[in-house]
């Protein structure tokens, strides 16, 4: 369980993350970090319902920002496509997506695929339905 890939986006030698302040959000702290170049993330879970929801927010104020551009995928069924959320929401705006997402004997793997750039992930949530 865990990420694979991917490394802490620093603003600086001993800082990480974005003092910036985050539209659309009380959870600054959460959209202020993020990892950089990540592959997926794992989770080993027992089989039922669950809501996963993965938070992100482009922190990277130049150019490159409005390139970057990755897909996403739940055990393999892609979710998102060419997502680039600096042009889709804009730069330091919070953005939050929702699925729901049944899990078999398999566990639940997030997978993140440049197409253009690094691919970011500020934060991930994962609650079993009841």
């Amino acid at each position: 369980w865990g990420f694979i890939g991917g490394k802490p986006h620093y603003r600086d030698v001993e800082r990480i993350g974005t003092d910036r302040n985050i539209i659309g959000t009380d959870l600054d702290p959460v959209f202020q970090t993020q990892l950089r170049g990540i592959h997926s993330y794992r989770f080993d879970v027992p089989e039922g319902d669950y809501e996963l929801t993965l938070l992100f927010a482009e922190t990277d104020i130049r150019q490159q920002a409005m390139e970057r551009s990755f897909d996403v995928f739940l055990n393999g069924c892609k979710v998102l496509e060419s997502f680039c959320p600096a042009v889709q929401y804009g730069v330091e705006q919070a953005v939050s997506i929702r699925w729901d997402v049944s899990v078999e004997n398999k566990g639940l793997s997030v997978d993140f695929v440049s197409r253009k750039g690094e691919t970011i992930l500020n934060g991930i949530v994962l609650r079993k339905v009841y």
